[in-house]
């Protein structure tokens, strides 16, 4: 059964699940799983093997990791979880079999409270259940959604990625964040990152504030907009020259 596959080990990779309807608690070796009359709970799991072929395994407190089947993933395998992450779940039971299925914003809303408890600028851990050409979306803990903008990170993400978010805005079932620091610690961050290009480029490079938006995002992993914001800083500062094709570092040390 290429569903089940047997443990070697007792590493507990079940940190969280949530119940759905009515049912029996079950412990083992202090993880707290819900064993549901409807057969359905919600789940985070680590992530323990990846076939490319088959789809991820995970495993969820008991002798035998279960798989996520590939037709319940992303085509494109490279934003797939990875060994090591924790992946929001929905754990199924049909004809005596565990099943493991994605989860998504509905499943999640239906398990979690409605309430709104987190506040603006509050920032909280959480994992990527969605990545769409808008943004992610991913989930706390305690299932609480956040949406974060492709503006709004520069990391490489892929489902399963922990991140630490930060609210900058409250709807009426979710929540806006983002994972860039605050305007003035990132312009610094930005300035570094500049800097340390000069550097590595003999104090001179061929990228201006003209250079196209997709040259500048691809070797500074940056806006147009937040490179001219830190080539600005470090012209008021009289680190950088810049001139019409190029920009020179002034405190450049071979």
């Amino acid at each position: 059964d290429i569903t089940m596959r047997p443990r070697n080990t007792t590493k507990e990779g079940v940190f969280m699940a949530k119940k759905k309807s009515k049912t029996t608690n079950l412990v083992k070796k202090g993880i707290a799983l819900f064993a549901s009359v409807v057969t359905f709970i919600f789940l985070f799991l680590e992530v323990v093997a990846v076939n490319n072929e088959l789809g991820i395994f995970l495993h969820n407190g008991i002798s035998k990791d279960i798989l996520m089947p590939k037709d319940e993933l992303p085509k494109n395998v490279h934003i797939w979880p990875q060994v090591g992450d924790f992946y929001p779940c929905e754990l199924k039971e049909k004809f005596n079999k565990l099943i493991l299925k994605s989860v998504n914003k509905d499943k999640i809303l239906e398990n979690c409270r409605k309430e709104n408890k987190l506040e603006i600028n509050d920032k909280v851990e959480a994992y990527v259940y969605r990545i769409t050409p808008e943004g992610v979306n991913v989930v706390t803990r305690e299932l609480e959604i956040i949406f974060i903008f492709k503006t709004n990170y520069r990391e490489k993400l892929h489902l399963g990625s922990k991140v630490e978010a930060r609210i900058i805005d409250i709807h009426d079932n979710d929540y806006s964040g983002t994972l860039i620091e605050n305007k003035e610690v990132q312009i610094v961050n930005d300035k570094e990152i500049i800097v340390e290009y000069l550097n590595k480029h003999n104090g001179v490079m061929m990228i201006t504030e003209k250079s196209e938006p997709e040259l500048i995002n691809r070797l500074f992993n940056m806006s147009k907009s937040s490179f001219k914001k830190a080539i600005g800083g470090l012209l008021k500062e009289n680190k950088v020259e810049i001139l019409n094709d190029k920009i020179i570092l002034l405190d450049y040390e071979v």
